[in-house]
């Protein structure tokens, strides 16, 4: 059985370090016969590179497995999705992004010619499942992986003053919402340190404007874009992740949080209900309320019972994530589909 295996985006874009994206690979170089994917930031060039590793690939390969995306990435997807059919390949698209609903409206064509040519289509969780069986095709779910390994799994039992924000410097991440609920908990809570790290995608600079003008550079760090020990570094300072995003699916930063034993307070958005319960594993708060997200952090402050059920069923969610645990699910797939 041999599978090429196609990720579409720079480590950067899919919010992976390139260390993590190699570490993914090399899990899967286990089961599948050949990974094409790039680091180059360019996305001409690493169109270019990811395309003739598909190309050179298909001959000798059963199964081609394609992550898609929204956005230009979907060029790609598309002509390697076509080679594969023409080549007479097993294909299988693994959807990715809580954008692609969204992306889908202006883009039906286009995404339903990939969809056409699929004999799977997988989600990472029932949201992206959901909306694609309403668009008529049908899908399985698997998880997201992460290594849990890679993570210090340390149970809170009371909360530190230290909370972490790690996704991109976006208006679709939302920075904003984790500054203005800080600068609320911080009139309760003057020592409280939010530390925000990711990549700037346009809105960094206004999100440093808005820490000057409400007075709280004493409480807020950009950390910038991390490495994987400085993300664990960080994982493991704080005791409180926010997650703010307008809109998601299956953010890994999220599970890498539940599995470094943090407690997440989330944006109910996009497919967050799907992997997360309230006052289960996390605490919910409506879209954009900062004011209620700044309640959340100050509830986990004086409840140290909440933290600790919060991180505890959090660590059993991250669990279901582990490569461990996810690859027999797409052992089983590709055996399926070779037989």
């Amino acid at each position: 059985m041999k599978v090429t295996y196609t990720h579409t985006l720079t480590p950067q874009d899919s919010n992976l370090t390139p260390n993590q994206l190699t570490e993914l690979f090399n899990s899967f170089s286990k089961i599948i016969h050949t990974s094409a994917y790039s680091f180059k930031p360019n996305k001409l060039n690493r169109l270019i590179e990811i395309f003739y590793k598909s190309l050179f690939s298909l001959r000798g390969t059963d199964i081609v497995h394609i992550d898609m995306y929204s956005g230009s990435s979907i060029i790609l997807t598309n002509i390697i999705s076509f080679f594969a059919r023409l080549f007479k390949k097993k294909l299988i698209i693994m959807l990715h992004g809580g954008n692609l609903p969204v992306y889908y409206k202006d883009n039906s064509s286009k995404i339903n010619k990939i969809l056409n040519r699929a004999d799977v289509i997988i989600a990472p969780s029932n949201f992206l499942k959901n909306w694609v069986e309403s668009i008529g095709y049908q899908c399985r779910v698997i998880p997201n992986i992460i290594h849990v390994g890679n993570y210090d799994s340390n149970l809170r039992t009371s909360a530190n003053l230290n909370i972490f924000w790690m996704r991109k410097f976006h208006l679709l991440w939302n920075p904003e919402m984790a500054v203005r609920a800080i600068d609320i908990v911080s009139k309760s809570f003057p020592n409280v340190k939010l530390y925000m790290a990711g990549k700037d995608e346009g809105d960094l600079d206004r999100i440093k404007n808005l820490i000057t003008e409400l007075n709280l550079n004493h409480n807020i760090e950009i950390a910038g874009f991390l490495n994987p020990e400085q993300k664990r570094e960080y994982f493991n300072k704080c005791d409180i992740y926010l997650h703010t995003n307008l809109v998601d699916n299956t953010p890994v930063s999220v599970i890498e949080a539940c599995a470094s034993g943090q407690a997440v307070i989330a944006s109910n958005v996009g497919g967050m209900p799907y992997i997360l319960e309230d006052e289960v594993n996390t605490l919910f708060v409506e879209k954009n309320d900062h004011k209620m997200m700044a309640e959340k952090i100050i509830r986990l402050f004086n409840e140290p019972h909440t933290i600790k059920k919060l991180s505890e069923n959090g660590k059993l969610l991250a669990e279901q994530s582990s490569w461990e645990f996810v690859k027999e699910k797409w052992l089983s797939l590709y055996k399926e589909l070779t037989n």
